[in-house]
């Protein structure tokens, strides 16, 4: 069952151009949006624990991210990230 989950990260040590191009690389994430300038959407069906593990063996000790489970969320967002958010799909779900 996919999960969606928010990750955030340092981008005074990681570019959003390469923490995009990790995601990509990341087969255990099957889809992702980013909702802020160092924050993603990200959907897949691992736990948080499993992702960041995986994130982890793609990145040295020194980089500093967190993932997070939104269980009660609420803010302000693009309509369509509140929708990535509520209703993850995989990058091949319609």
């Amino acid at each position: 069952m996919n999960k969606s989950y928010i990750l955030m990260f340092n981008p005074n040590e990681f570019s959003r151009k390469d923490m995009t191009n990790l995601l990509d690389s990341i087969k255990e994430i099957s889809n992702w949006q980013s909702i802020l300038p160092a924050a993603f959407a990200i959907v897949t069906e691992k736990t948080v624990n499993d992702i960041c593990a995986v994130i982890r063996e793609k990145r040295d000790e020194n980089f500093q991210f967190i993932v997070i489970n939104p269980v009660s969320k609420n803010g302000w967002l693009a309509k369509e990230s509140w929708a990535f958010i509520n209703n993850p799909k995989s990058i091949w779900e319609k």
